[in-house]
């Protein structure tokens, strides 16, 4: 994968440097909101496992039937999961409305993490699963370089680069749509209309840059960009202030 990262980021680049991108955007404005839509659907059915407290479930190759497997063990949902799921959705989005000022997409999910932390585990009665049930403890490694002997290794160099090259196309596709739909929104955009070759080259640089730190592919992506509007960014900073925090945590 860091492999692949780094050679779709060199497609990214050849992208850039040919003008191709400015053709990816001939899309009429209902592409991009069916975009949204189905970013919003595909995000919002992933959480019934989540606010049920379903896990261990079979996973499926396509989404709908994860989703089934879901609604039918819908038996087995653990009530802590419920209790705290379900009212601080209704309370996000009431804070949101009212007292918009107050940054509650960071406020809440903190309090939620303490809460996980002080409720984990059965032994005290409030089967509560988190990140940590689902994922298991993260490793702290911070960069690991890809392997030069996985690459020599690799038999079919033709099937690498034509993986490097969707993942590629699907990066620039949702990366431009999710600038271009954020521009759609952005009423106090400081710095004019965004440009799809800047967009396009920082997504190159930021892909052979993870790969060659062992890391996946990146992309542009919609939900992130919504949060940082929606706490009332219109600057870059804010987006150079999100990657300082999570390098931090």
């Amino acid at each position: 994968l860091p492999w692949i990262a780094i050679f779709s980021g060199i497609i990214c680049f050849i992208v850039v440097n040919l003008g191709l991108q400015k053709y990816c955007l001939f899309m009429p404005k209902s592409v991009f909101e069916g975009f949204t839509l189905a970013v919003a659907l595909i995000i919002g059915l992933k959480q019934i496992n989540y606010a049920f407290g379903l896990h261990g479930l079979d996973k499926h190759e396509h989404f709908i039937e994860n989703v089934y497997e879901s609604l039918k063990n819908l038996d087995k949902a653990e009530w802590g999961s419920m209790v705290l799921f379900f009212p601080q959705v209704v309370a996000l989005y009431g804070l949101l409305m009212y007292v918009p000022k107050v940054p509650w997409m960071i406020v809440i999910p903190l309090l939620t993490i303490i809460f996980g932390y002080a409720f984990e585990g059965d032994d005290n009665g409030w089967n509560l699963p988190t990140l940590k049930t689902e994922f298991g403890v993260l490793s702290n490694v911070v960069a690991e370089l890809p392997k030069m002997k996985a690459l020599e290794e690799c038999d079919n160099i033709v099937g690498l680069v034509v993986a490097s090259a969707s993942v590629a196309l699907v990066a620039v596709l949702e990366t431009l749509i999710s600038a271009k739909i954020a521009d759609f929104r952005s009423a106090g955009n400081q710095r004019g209309p965004f440009n799809e070759g800047r967009e396009v080259s920082a997504l190159s640089l930021a892909q052979v840059v993870c790969g060659v730190f062992g890391a996946l592919p990146p992309t542009g992506v919609f939900v992130r960009t919504s949060v940082n509007q929606l706490n009332g960014a219109t600057h870059l900073v804010a987006q150079l202030m999100n990657a300082t925090l999570v390098l931090i945590v």
